[in-house]
């Protein structure tokens, strides 16, 4: 019988907890909030890039998340991520 792989983003995303967990646990609270801030931006810019979610979408979803995280001044630089 042949064994059943993982999916490969199930794969990807556990090396990167793996391979991340020693710096992450370094981070100070406010590094680890800016870094979950911007992952889930580069989240969304992957769903925006694949057609997943309109731009409109995008646009309410990425204000949204920067209000309530308040991550204003990071918001300025959401291109670069």
């Amino acid at each position: 019988m042949m064994k059943k792989r993982k999916p490969y983003c199930r794969d990807a995303r556990e090396k990167e907890f793996t391979m991340d967990q020693q710096a992450w646990e370094r981070l100070s609270p406010e590094e680890k909030k800016e870094e979950l801030y911007l992952r889930q931006v580069r989240l969304l810019q992957t769903f925006l890039a694949r057609g997943a979610i309109s731009q409109a979408q995008y646009d309410k979803s990425f204000h949204d998340l920067t209000e309530k995280m308040g991550m204003q001044d990071l918001a300025s630089g959401k291109d670069g991520c």
